[in-house]
């Protein structure tokens, strides 16, 4: 099914290869690597996001006992 979507091409190794697969696996509800892929990176970012939010919101907390 063709897509006008964004592709990136990922080089990975046997062991990280092997690893997505067990994670497809676990996870009944990913029926493609893509798939797989997309929801890791998805929730990584989302992780990242609220980290990086939480840090922005610590930096403005100290700029005001400073002030």
């Amino acid at each position: 099914m063709p897509t006008d979507k964004p592709k990136i091409l990922v080089v990975v190794d046997d062991e990280l290869l092997e690893r997505l697969d067990n994670y497809r696996r676990d996870s009944k509800r990913i029926p493609s690597k893509s798939e797989a892929v997309r929801t890791l990176l998805d929730e990584s970012l989302k992780e990242y996001e609220k980290k990086r939010k939480s840090k922005i919101s610590l930096k403005q907390l100290n700029l005001f006992f400073y002030i």
